[in-house]
């Protein structure tokens, strides 16, 4: 609570600043610009611009500008306005809305709109444009201050966060007391480790070496944590569990404190592999020693050697950037049925506000954009908050109003509500105490009751307008939204054992199989998110089920990439796998079947382990089928 309380305060404080000197540099007409820069550089330090520092620049550039000169021309005469807003919010719509990444377009709609209802004379355009300069600019040098070196320090910190756990998870083994909350977060650390490692990777693909060595960090840290799940708590042999505890704990303090790294942990687990003859700990061998690689190659190279690219090949047509937004472009697209209902909407709303000269319209064009959303039902439930936080916060507002009438009283007022956002979770409390902080900043020396009347009455007509357009206008479901993620997610496993079959051939699609692993990661949290509102029973068994799918057959790449691999052992296995996933009906279970026998009659731990790998693969494709 303390560090939340600090880092909340730090930013509040930076933000007031900010914006103060902002407008100082800028003038009044521009401050607007001053604040949605400050929400757009705090909203994308989750994303990594630094990979490729001036293409984002140009790119954050390009964005402003057009904007500035956007507003400008609406101003020419309205039906100009109409398909100049139209564009602007289709833009704002559809190129910076994901199905899968997180939204990052509330900053750039808020500062168009802020542009639209706030223009400046001709002879002050210049000065405005230099202040979207100065904003793109910003929000660059914060990336490079802050997101420079996020995947080291974020992956380091992933991995030693994960170690913890996973000895905890040990402590938890020895009790005989699972904990499934532990496991959450296990699993929640490394989606988030790797959801670092995608927003680093070089246009949306390649990743870099430090990038591609970390994902395999993380998958063997997941491999750890399947492996303690497989056993019943009574069969884990007491030599094993302390070894690798000791193996854990030296890990962390090598990555911590740059600890020398012993031998006497793999040399307990060796003597426990003579003891047990179990293929359990050849795995769990292997898995450590690889880890202790990588680890020693990233604390070894150097920064220049982390941050190289191998992009010796093309991005595959379908990976392309360009291919997924030109993909997009239908009728069932979420994002793309969203950016024509949000520009379509501003628009009409924009030219009505202009047209009859409402005055503090602009409150209708914002509302409209909070509540017009990809998905209905997200819509319907922000109405419903919206509505139960403007007139909270407009009820408290009139109170305190009534009560407090001197300005010096009434300025703090609204600085105490505007620090106390920082704290609402809730899209209810976040809308009422912007209502607050809003009518208080207008109301300083105005009428209180009347202002928030008015506040209240535009409000809840930008909610009206809302209603209507997310009901009838190209709308989309979340629950077709969320099936078509899963059946997406399906598709990624495919992909991914084609593209792991194919490597032991060609061995020049490493980039590929790494991206649509990482890319999982993300999938998984989207569907996540909208089951939280849908709650669907059987989404957590389809997630684990493709979670552990998903990661067998990355699985399997690392053991392609290992110089003692029996590579025409795994071949014949491969070939074997693959023909059983072309089949359909009793002959799956009948091929399937001579998998598992050819197991019981294994001639080695090695095939053992490649033959389990193989059949848990099956099992997730076989387990897959049943999910619709």
């Amino acid at each position: 609570m303390k560090q939340l309380i600090i880092s909340k305060t730090l930013i509040f404080i930076f933000v007031i600043l900010f914006v103060t000197g902002f407008e100082a540099v800028f003038g009044q007409h521009n401050v607007l610009i001053g604040v949605t820069t400050v929400v757009a550089l705090l909203m994308y330090l989750e994303r990594d611009f630094t990979v490729s520092p001036w293409k984002s620049l140009m790119l954050i550039l390009a964005v402003n500008l057009s904007q500035g000169i956007f507003g400008q021309l609406a101003l020419i005469n309205p039906w100009v306005g109409i398909l100049v807003n139209f564009i602007a919010m289709f833009i704002v719509g559809y190129f910076f809305t994901s199905n899968i990444k997180g939204p990052i377009h509330i900053a750039v709609g808020l500062q168009y709109l802020f542009i639209l209802t706030d223009p400046v004379p001709l002879e002050e355009f210049p000065l405005r444009l230099m202040s979207l300069v100065a904003g793109a600019l910003i929000i660059m040098m914060v990336q490079w201050v802050f997101n420079r070196r996020k995947l080291s320090k974020r992956g380091n910190h992933y991995f030693l966060q994960v170690c913890s756990h996973l000895q905890e998870k040990l402590n938890h083994i020895r009790d005989n007391q699972p904990d499934q909350e532990l496991d959450s977060i296990i699993l929640s650390d490394i989606n988030e480790f790797r959801k670092v490692i995608y927003f680093r990777s070089v246009k949306g693909y390649y990743l870099t070496h430090e990038g591609r060595v970390r994902l395999k960090i993380s998958v063997c840290l997941e491999k750890l944590h399947l492996m303690l799940n497989r056993k019943a708590a009574s069969d884990y042999p007491e030599d094993v569990l302390d070894a690798l505890n000791f193996e854990l704990r030296q890990m962390r303090d090598y990555v911590n404190k740059g600890s020398s790294l012993s031998d006497d942990s793999l040399n307990d687990l060796g003597i426990a592999l003579n003891k047990h003859e179990s293929a359990y700990i050849v795995e769990m061998i292997s898995t450590l020693k690889l880890l202790r690689e990588l680890l020693r190659y990233l604390h070894t190279s150097e920064s220049s050697e982390l941050n190289k690219v191998e992009s010796v090949v093309e991005i595959p047509r379908g990976y392309r950037n360009t291919y997924q937004f030109l993909k997009d472009i239908n009728r069932h697209s979420a994002r793309f049925t969203y950016a024509l209902r949000l520009g379509i909407t501003i628009a009409a709303v924009a030219l009505i506000v202009d047209y009859f000269n409402i005055n503090e319209g602009r409150w209708i064009l914002f509302t409209i954009f909070s509540v017009t959303q990809p998905y209905y039902e997200t819509a319907k439930y922000r109405f419903k908050e919206r509505v139960i936080g403007t007139l909270m916060g407009a009820a408290i507002f009139v109170l305190l109003f009534s009560i407090f009438h001197e300005t010096t009283i009434r300025s703090f007022l609204v600085l105490l509500v505007g620090y106390l956002n920082g704290y609402a979770v809730k899209y209810r409390n976040v809308v009422l105490t912007v209502t607050i902080s809003a009518l208080g900043t207008a109301a300083l020396t105005g009428d209180p009751t009347l202002l928030s009347l008015r506040r209240v009455m535009l409000v809840l007509i930008g909610i009206g307008i809302g209603m209507l357009a997310n009901r009838l206008l190209l709308p989309h479901t979340l629950e077709k939204g969320t099936r078509d993620l899963m059946k997406s997610y399906k598709q990624v496993s495919k992909e991914l054992q084609r593209e792991v079959s194919a490597y032991l051939n060609q061995r020049n699609n490493a980039h590929t199989i790494n991206h649509l692993f990482a890319v999982s990661a993300l999938m998984e949290e989207r569907i996540l998110l909208n089951n939280q509102m849908l709650q669907h029973e059987e989404m957590e068994n389809f997630l684990s089920s493709q979670r552990r799918l998903n990661h067998a057959i990355y699985d399997m790449f690392l053991r392609m990439q290992r110089e003692d691999v029996d590579v025409h052992l795994m071949r014949e296995i491969l070939v074997k796998l693959d023909s059983i996933l072309a089949l359909e009906g009793d002959c799956v279970n009948e091929q399937a079947g001579q998998l598992y026998d050819r197991l019981q009659l294994s001639n080695s731990l090695e095939e053992y382990v490649l033959l389990k790998d193989a059949l848990r693969i099956l099992k997730g494709f076989r387990k897959q089928a049943y999910f619709k």
